[in-house]
């Protein structure tokens, strides 16, 4: 960061900072989950610095989004940790749990209402709900933290002034450095997202193709413009039996089981600071099984159907296009509370799927899963393949993708297989 934001950063940190972690830790129960909040929601409102004519107010904002899982943050869902061991005091601990009961959404509006002083209207905005409901959830929040409305809530201002106390002794502070490293790490896997992004878009969905260069070209020598080598789109009868085949070089029936640290982006998880450790580490075994190097190509979390990605190094731009990747691999996980992730996968969660007006192609896997193919342009890049797995702790489902370019050595279905081969011993 320049040295003006680095000053602006610290102002903030400074002003702002006491007011959110005393919200924060009366939302999430804890001072270490209150102090990662409030670091995420200074992180997001520094990020959107030219955008918000207040960066406080842009920071409660994200405070209260981030809370009720509105937004990604560091992680998705509510955050609320596991609480530590109970408070010295016990009215104050008392007042901790009978919070931790409360739906997020009437936590929150007791919290910026009797804790921030906030008013009905104001709370109203913040949480994103009409007026009516806010109140109701302030009268039926108060009731079942045995408060009366009678004295304007003051008295429930004082027990919640005195358990935010109890949680941020001995200090509110936030640390100014943790604030700046939370923005560099967005911004650099914001950078890594957009070009990541930009290549699966050319790849996935329908659109311009990926301009790529050829793997068989001489280091140094590039190629001319892709559009004078494009392959046709693949026809949909010739996909369908590949994936077929692609299935019996799979393990069957093939079990993955995900990292109980997965679990802090899953809803009802809580935010770290270094999530990007969450991603699977896979870059010197896959280098060693495809002969290859291959790098970390993007993507902070294995949330979603992109997720992490790992490319061969080094990367070269292609003329005014994305990377030159002759091959890409990604691990995904999404969450499937109600069974229908495969299903959304196929039809409008893959960028690919929403450009079509049939399902994605797809092959049962053993186990319970399924390989998909979503065909696209035509372009230098096969149609790649998902293969979508749930989860063995009933947690959500894997998301694999691999996808390869025509002249690659290996296709899609092989470096898949390689992925699957690289997981299994890890996670199988």
């Amino acid at each position: 960061m320049t040295a003006r934001r680095d000053a602006e950063l610290a102002a903030l940190v400074r002003d702002a900072g006491p007011a959110l972690m005393r919200t924060a830790v009366l939302l999430t129960g804890s001072r270490q989950a209150g102090e990662d909040l409030a670091s995420a929601a200074l992180v997001r409102a520094v990020g959107g610095w030219r955008a918000a004519a207040d960066p406080a107010t842009a920071a409660r904002q994200a405070l209260v989004d981030l809370a009720l899982g509105r937004r990604r943050g560091p992680a998705d869902g509510q955050v609320v940790a596991d609480v530590p061991g109970p408070l010295a005091d016990p009215r104050a601990e008392e007042l901790r749990t009978a919070l931790l009961r409360l739906e997020p959404a009437v936590r929150a509006a007791l919290v910026l209402r009797h804790a921030d002083g906030l008013g009905e209207a104001e709370v109203a905005r913040l949480v994103r709900s009409p007026a009516d409901a806010v109140r109701d959830d302030l009268a039926g929040g108060r009731a079942a933290l045995g408060a009366s409305g009678e004295d304007g809530g003051s008295g429930l201002s004082a027990r919640l002034h005195d358990l935010a106390d109890e949680l941020t002794w001995p200090e509110s502070a936030v640390s100014p450095d943790a604030v700046a490293d939370g923005y560099r790490r967005r911004r650099r896997a914001r950078a890594a997202a957009v070009a990541v992004g930009a290549l699966l878009a050319a790849v996935l969905a329908a659109g311009v193709p990926a301009a790529v260069r050829s793997v068989t070209a001489a280091p140094g020598e590039r190629e001319g413009p892709v559009a004078d080598r494009a392959v046709p789109p693949e026809d949909e009868p010739v996909v369908q039996p590949r994936l077929e085949a692609a299935v019996l070089t799979l393990a069957a029936p093939l079990t993955l089981t995900s990292p109980a640290e997965w679990d802090r982006w899953l809803p009802g998880g809580r935010p770290a600071r270094d999530d990007e450790g969450s991603c699977p580490p896979l870059a010197d075994p896959l280098t060693a099984r495809l002969g290859v190097p291959m790098g970390y190509g993007g993507g902070a979390l294995p949330r979603g159907p992109v997720g992490c990605t790992w490319v061969p190094e080094p990367r070269s731009l292609s003329e005014g296009g994305p990377y030159d990747d002759a091959q890409l691999v990604g691990v995904g996980f999404l969450a499937d509370e109600d069974g229908t992730a495969i299903e959304r996968l196929r039809t409008e969660v893959l960028p690919a799927a929403a450009h079509r007006d049939s399902p994605c192609l797809a092959a049962d896997v053993p186990g319970g899963g399924a390989l998909i193919g979503c065909t696209g342009p035509g372009g230098s890049t096969a149609t790649p393949l998902v293969l979508a797995v749930p989860d063995a702790r009933g947690a959500g489902v894997w998301v694999l993708s691999a996808a390869a370019q025509h002249e690659a050595p290996r296709s899609s279905a092989e470096v898949l297989a390689v992925l699957v081969e690289t997981l299994l011993p890890v996670y199988g």
